[in-house]
Formats: C-alpha cells, sequence, structure tokens
C-alpha cells in the first residue's frame, strides 16, 4: 500500500493571493496543496477583473473605431456582436485559469 503524501504548505483559496503563495512555497521546494471549492482561478480572474476589462477592452476599440475620422482614417461603421464579445471573454478568461493551473503542476 502507497504511503500518503505528505504536503509542506496547504493554501486555503486559489485566488490571487492564494496562487502567489503556492508559487512561492513550491520555488522554495515545498510540496504544496492548495484547498478551493472550485473552479481554481478566484474572484479576480473568474468573475472580476479579468471579465470586465475583457468586456471595456471591446467597448474601447469600438469607441476608436467610431473615431477614425479623427485619426486621419476612412470612417468605419462599427456594430458590436454581443455574443463574439462573450465569446472572446469565456476563452480568454479559461485560457488565463487553465495556465494558472498548469504553471503550479509539477514540473
Amino acid at each position: 500500500m502507497a504511503m500518503p503524501r505528505i504536503h509542506d504548505v496547504i493554501v486555503i483559496g486559489g485566488g490571487s493571493a492564494g496562487y502567489a503563495a503556492a508559487r512561492t512555497a513550491r520555488d522554495a521546494g515545498c510540496h504544496v496543496a492548495i484547498v478551493d471549492h472550485g473552479p481554481l482561478g478566484g474572484r479576480c480572474i473568474l468573475r472580476g477583473c479579468m471579465p470586465t476589462k475583457t468586456i471595456l477592452r471591446s467597448s474601447s476599440i469600438m469607441a476608436l473605431m467610431q473615431r477614425a475620422e479623427e485619426f486621419g482614417l476612412a470612417p468605419v461603421r462599427a456594430c458590436a456582436n454581443l455574443a463574439g464579445i462573450i465569446e472572446r471573454k469565456a476563452r480568454l478568461v479559461d485560457e488565463f485559469a487553465r495556465d494558472r493551473i498548469e504553471a503550479l503542476q509539477d514540473p
């Protein structure tokens, strides 16, 4: 029968602070576990900063497109595709969360 693995550090919460603590401990040579109800990523990545900034970026680009003539460019008629904006947001949040998880896994 295999012996259970013993952790040097157990981090509670998989948000930005938990991620930083886990990475620091792992980089110091500790065997680390994270306790989180999931999905891993925390409020900022999954529901706060990342989704909001992604949607705001689309809005900002559309606003700039509507000012094309001011920048010496031919005018354009910008039209928002809300489904596309939401899909992009979901994809970027998922990619970032996946990258975070992969970064914490054993090398």
